[in-house]
């Protein structure tokens, strides 16, 4: 299978940049406004010509301006322009640009968090002719890029870059399985009633070298990233909130591009 370094995992970007929280940790993980969690792409690495589903986790849990309020989206994709070498993550003038997406959708009470609308990639069949055969077994990647807004101007971009490789070159790279959060040791099935550690599971073998970011909404965690099974505090809220669910959200990455998340709601 090809080799690929991190940069080609999914990369998140506002019109507005983070700060840092009071506790130290960054503002990116307080659900609150309207956000890109991750872009997931099945499968994460193709053949020329073929063809993947994107799929966005949202979130948009602002009092004063989400909780359900209608979105516009539009997605385009083309050809890498080199962001692993600094260019900057954009398909809007480039000659291969082809538009994939574009539309309109709410997000659902109580948790306003989750999949927004699923939308279909299909690589050019001749993304890699320009390439050396060295390059194109080490992967070459396809940059595709997502923006959502809001009526009063909130506007948020991300993009992904899809692995591609050669047709010959089997098996493909997967994404991890769907994981699910253990509260001081079992399956978190309710929000934790006072401080728990909570851990990552996967179905089969945990792999050490998974890396997970955690949000939440409401409560704090002892950190915000955790590799394969390590563990993390997480303390409830002293009140909870009434116009949204208490939402927690996992996502999960490998070196490769594979991604995979779970939202909780309570």
């Amino acid at each position: 299978m090809s080799m690929l370094p991190r940069v080609l995992l999914s990369v998140v970007s506002a019109t507005v940049a983070a700060g840092c929280s009071p506790n130290g940790l960054p503002e990116y993980t307080k659900l609150g406004g309207l956000r890109v969690l991750a872009l997931i792409s099945e499968p994460p690495e193709v053949s020329p010509g073929g063809t993947i589903v994107m799929t966005p986790l949202l979130s948009d849990l602002s009092d004063t301006g989400g909780v359900g309020r209608s979105l516009t989206y539009s997605a385009l994709a083309c050809a890498d322009p080199g962001v692993g070498y600094g260019a900057r993550a954009s398909c809007a003038s480039s000659t291969s640009k082809v538009e994939l997406a574009q539309g309109t959708l709410n997000l659902a009470a109580p948790n306003y968090t989750g999949g927004g609308t699923p939308f279909n990639v299909t690589v050019p069949s001749d993304v890699l002719e320009r390439y050396s055969l060295a390059k194109q077994a080490a992967g070459i990647p396809y940059l595709v890029t997502y923006e959502i807004g809001a009526a009063d101007g909130t506007r948020v971009q991300a993009f992904k870059r899809i692995i591609v490789s050669p047709s010959t070159q089997t098996p493909k790279k997967q994404n991890p399985s769907t994981p699910s959060i253990l509260a001081d040791g079992a399956s978190l099935t309710a929000l934790p009633s006072r401080q728990s550690e909570m851990t990552v599971s996967w179905a089969g073998t945990v792999d050490a070298s998974l890396t997970t970011t955690w949000f939440l909404s409401d409560g704090t965690f002892q950190r915000y990233r955790t590799s394969g099974a390590d563990s993390l505090s997480y303390t409830p809220p002293t009140t909870v909130p009434t116009s949204h669910a208490v939402v927690i959200v996992i996502v999960v990455r490998d070196k490769n591009g594979g991604a995979s998340y779970r939202v909780y709601g309570f």
